[in-house]
């Protein structure tokens, strides 16, 4: 069986209410079916209605721990794909969403490099950059 298309391969991006449709429009140009919602609690309303192959979640959400939408979207969808993005290097939080199963990090301000080569990677069409590369630092 072949993977999924990018086409195929729906994102929905987390983030605070304005922050989130740029990121959402990041990914469209890439091939990507991106949509977003503004907190965590959207998200899991969308979660209970429809499937992602990834999502794109921000650290500081409005209205809820990030790692606690991490478990439940597992838990719900463990093929899920996630990505924690953050303008902080907080390595502690980094540990937890590792363990609460986040995929891969995207610190903020990314570039649209930094999303198609972690999106890539995640689709296992690239290899993944050296630990000293803005994507995954």
């Amino acid at each position: 069986m072949n993977p999924p298309s990018r086409l195929e391969r729906s994102v929905l991006v987390v983030d605070r209410e304005f922050c989130e449709l740029p990121a959402a429009q990041t990914l469209i140009p890439l091939g990507y079916r991106a949509s977003a919602v503004g907190s965590g609690r959207k998200a899991l309303e969308r979660l209970g209605r429809q499937s992602f192959w990834a999502l794109l979640v921000d650290c500081l959400l409005p209205d809820m721990d990030p790692l606690e939408l991490v478990r439940e979207t597992k838990r719900r969808h463990p093929e899920a794909r996630i990505i924690l993005s953050s303008q902080f290097g907080d390595f502690a939080l980094a540990g937890r969403a590792l363990e609460c199963g986040v995929d891969a990090f995207l610190r903020k301000p990314f570039t649209r490099a930094a999303v198609a080569h972690t999106f890539s990677w995640l689709a296992g069409e690239l290899p993944l950059l050296s630990l000293a590369d803005p994507v995954v630092a």
